[in-house]
């Protein structure tokens, strides 16, 4: 009895985790390629910076007045990206001005994003002058596992509907 309940719990439990396919959005810092939306559904998601197409961008075309580890740059490699999802725009790795797109890439940190609905989420590079961008951003886009309220309540159900059963199979 105790394995069998021990079964349900693990596939109740399985079934109550919400799952989705990763995927990784690639953002050209350049305005014929700047903004990429895709629609997500309900849920929690993490977004990395990771290396994809690209690693960083740089809003100059070149690098200047860095320190000597090749941090705190006046020009230089970023990872800043916007994320408009549910009329809010998220800026996200404002870390500074590297020396290269692997410093750059190496100090951004994760973001969780919540969604309350499937949304049309758009990744988009802020600059107002383009002409002189390289680069851009690669973002992983990671569904978060989240347990389901109702899969909890039918477990709970079917725990009593076999303690229910199990009392009476003593009784009789």
């Amino acid at each position: 009895m105790k394995f069998l309940i021990a079964s349900i719990a693990a596939a109740l439990s399985a079934l109550s985790m919400s799952h989705a396919a990763t995927m990784v959005v690639d953002v050209d810092s350049l305005p014929s390629d700047n903004g990429v939306t895709v629609s997500l559904d309900a849920g929690v998601y993490e977004l990395s910076f990771v290396e994809g197409a690209y690693k960083a961008w740089n809003a100059w075309g070149k690098v200047q007045g860095c320190d000597s580890d090749g941090t705190n740059c006046s020009k230089g490699w970023l990872t800043n990206i916007n994320v408009l999802a549910e009329g809010t725009v998220y800026k996200l790795g404002r870390h500074g001005r590297f020396a290269t797109p692997d410093l750059a890439l190496a100090a951004a940190s994760p973001f969780t994003l919540t969604l309350s609905a499937l949304t049309d989420v758009t990744f988009y590079i802020g600059d107002s002058y383009f002409k002189d961008n390289v680069g851009g951003i690669s973002m992983q886009v990671a569904a978060i596992a989240m347990p389901v309220p109702a899969a909890g309540l039918l477990f709970v159900g079917a725990a009593a509907g076999f303690a229910v059963a199990r009392r009476r199979r003593m009784v009789a």
